[in-house]
């Protein structure tokens, strides 16, 4: 379950180059890399990384 008083989920939201805005982990962003490592598959801010965007072009 996710946290519910994250003190950067706002900002984080904002930046957050995923695509599914009705995730209960979006804005939070431990919660959704733990998410991800468990299921064994990269979230979309690191296949950004992998793919050579720079985090200025993220954070866009």
């Amino acid at each position: 379950m996710p946290r519910k008083n994250c003190p950067n989920k706002k900002e984080n939201e904002n930046k957050c180059p995923c695509i599914f805005l009705d995730c209960p982990r979006h804005g939070i962003c431990c919660e959704c890399l733990q998410y991800h490592k468990t299921i064994g598959n990269p979230t979309a801010c690191v296949v950004g990384f992998r793919k050579g965007f720079s985090e200025e072009e993220l954070e866009e």
